[in-house]
């Protein structure tokens, strides 16, 4: 990345796997503060976290029931 200032000085930075990507993938904690974030406000705090609950432990799932519950409105 490169950011010219207004002195007209030139910054430069390169990240070779930014968060999220898929050499450098984002945890359970990092995904579930985001998903919150941007939630919270639609579902409520207490609807958003059990909506984190549930999509992490799909993996055990029988059925897909419990999730669509979770992430309807």
């Amino acid at each position: 990345m490169e950011v010219q200032l207004r002195n007209g000085s030139v910054l430069e930075a390169e990240l070779a796997a930014p968060p999220g990507s898929l050499e450098n993938p984002a945890d359970e904690g990092i995904l579930g503060k985001k998903f919150l974030a941007l939630s919270e406000n639609v579902r409520g705090k207490v609807r958003a976290q059990k909506a984190i609950d549930v999509i992490l432990s799909v993996e055990r799932m029988s059925s897909l029931k419990d999730l669509l519950n979770a992430i309807a409105r």
